[in-house]
C-alpha cells in the first residue's frame, strides 16, 4: 500500500546547507551568530578576564563602555570584498554585533584592553587580599 502523505523537506543548497527561512538555516553560524558576540569569561589570582574573538575587527570599529558592573562591547564586521562573485556558501557574519556581560561585583575600575590578531582581551583587576585586621576593644565609659 502506497503512503499518499506530502512529507515537507528543506530545500538544500549547494554543499549540504539549509537555504535561509527553512527550519534551521546555517547563514548565521560563526562568531557573530545574530549579532551576538561569543566571549569566555574566567579569572586568575589578581583578575578577571573578558576574552572575544574578532576577526577582521579593527580597533575604531569597536566600542567598549562599562557602566557599574555593566559591560558592553558594540562593533562591526565588514564583510570581505567579494569582486562581484556570487556566493554558494555563506556562514560567515558580517554587520554590527554586541554583547552585554555583568562584570563580578568585585571586579576593579583599573582595565587593560588588547586587540591582538583578531583576539579581544579585557582584564579587570581584583582587590587585592587584605589580611585579618585586629579591632582593639576600648573600655566602655
Amino acid at each position: 500500500m502506497m503512503d499518499n502523505s506530502i512529507v515537507s523537506r528543506p530545500r538544500r543548497a549547494p554543499f549540504g546547507r539549509h537555504l535561509p527561512g527553512e527550519l534551521f538555516s546555517w547563514q548565521h553560524i560563526g562568531l557573530f551568530r545574530d549579532g551576538f558576540l561569543a566571549t569566555d569569561m574566567y579569572e586568575t589570582e589578581s583578575s578577571y578576564v573578558v576574552r572575544s574573538s574578532l576577526p577582521g575587527v579593527e580597533r575604531d570599529q569597536l566600542t567598549i563602555t562599562r557602566t557599574g558592573d555593566t559591560l558592553t562591547v558594540k562593533g562591526t564586521v565588514s564583510g570581505a570584498d567579494d569582486k562581484g562573485g556570487r556566493y554558494l556558501n555563506r556562514e560567515l557574519g558580517v554587520g554590527e554585533f554586541s554583547r552585554t556581560l555583568t562584570l563580578p561585583e568585585d571586579a576593579g575600575e583599573d582595565v587593560s584592553a588588547t586587540l591582538e590578531n583578531g583576539v579581544l582581551v579585557l582584564e579587570f583587576s581584583k582587590p587585592q587580599a587584605q589580611g585579618p585586621v585586629t579591632i582593639n576593644v576600648r573600655e566602655a565609659k
